[in-house]
């Protein structure tokens, strides 16, 4: 009992929504795939990595594949990526910083 003393309620559900619209954005982002551009040898390596769900592979050729992501699926498959690579703190604040990179 003595460990709700310390709970804020409105921050864990501040925590809570956040993370939900994060991992909703996040979901979506595996549909982004087919969007992202297949030109060059390494996209095409990155398209065909990401359909088998290579997720580690794809992380590491990413900055070669996409030099500088511009688009908002480009953004949201990168998240997703870090997210699948265990990286789902850093996956959410790059998506919240690239929508609202004010904050």
């Amino acid at each position: 009992m003595n460990n709700f003393r310390n709970f804020n309620f409105p921050a864990a559900l501040i925590l809570a929504m956040s993370l939900t619209l994060g991992w909703t954005c996040i979901s979506e982002a595996r549909t982004a795939f087919e969007t992202l551009p297949a030109s060059t040898g390494a996209q095409k390596e990155l398209q065909s990595l990401l359909k088998n769900g290579n997720y580690k592979q794809a992380l590491t050729i990413w900055g070669t594949a996409i030099p500088q992501a511009s688009s908002a699926d480009e953004h949201a498959a990168l998240a997703y990526l870090l997210v699948k690579n265990g990286w789902p703190t850093l996956g959410l604040n790059y998506l919240f910083d690239t929508v609202s990179p004010s904050r």
